[in-house]
């Protein structure tokens, strides 16, 4: 629980660590909160818990790291059941055969699989005092860290933005 005005990078985590825990507290049958999760916007939502971790790793290292680690798995699980799907669909569309379909289904379930395994062990909240692990660990690495305050943080924000480009300006890219 946070009480009173946060610092203004805390703030940007802290809207989606809320919008996370909301639909993922929502449905206590982890095979029934696969299906909520795909239908709604979680992955969305944990994409940009993502972007902003990958934002502060700089400054706030192994916090931001494991706070990129944790949502990164969890998107990249979302992402691959959604792959699935698609590729399923798609080879039934277009009638694959019927060996193709197989691989595909067997593809998707065990990324459904993945996805409610992950959801169980490190996504849902515990019975005993209602915490999701994986932002209980969020909120605790980076509830501590020495945020700076919104001008410096608005700085660093900027800094951070202006390295990235430069660093794609510099970039020779192989578009072959």
């Amino acid at each position: 629980q946070v009480d009173g005005k946060v610092p203004r990078p805390l703030e940007r985590v802290l809207v989606h660590a809320a919008k996370l825990h909301d639909v993922l507290a929502s449905e206590p049958d982890p095979k029934k909160l696969v299906d909520k999760v795909m239908n709604g916007d979680l992955r969305r939502h944990v994409f940009l818990l993502e972007g902003i971790a990958k934002l502060y790793e700089h400054e706030y290292g192994k916090d931001a790291q494991e706070a990129l680690d944790s949502a990164k798995l969890l998107e990249d699980t979302l992402g691959g059941l959604s792959a699935h799907r698609t590729n399923l669909a798609y080879a039934r569309q277009v009638k694959a055969p019927a060996d193709v379909v197989a691989f595909l289904e067997k593809a998707e379930q065990k990324g459904r699989n993945d996805l409610e395994e992950l959801l169980r062990d490190q996504w849902m909240p515990r019975k005993k005092d209602g915490q999701i692990p994986a932002l209980r660990d969020l909120m605790e690495g980076w509830g501590d860290a020495k945020w700076q305050d919104y001008g410096d943080d608005k700085k660093y924000v900027r800094n951070e933005l202006v390295r990235r480009l430069e660093k794609v300006t510099n970039t020779d890219f192989d578009m072959h």
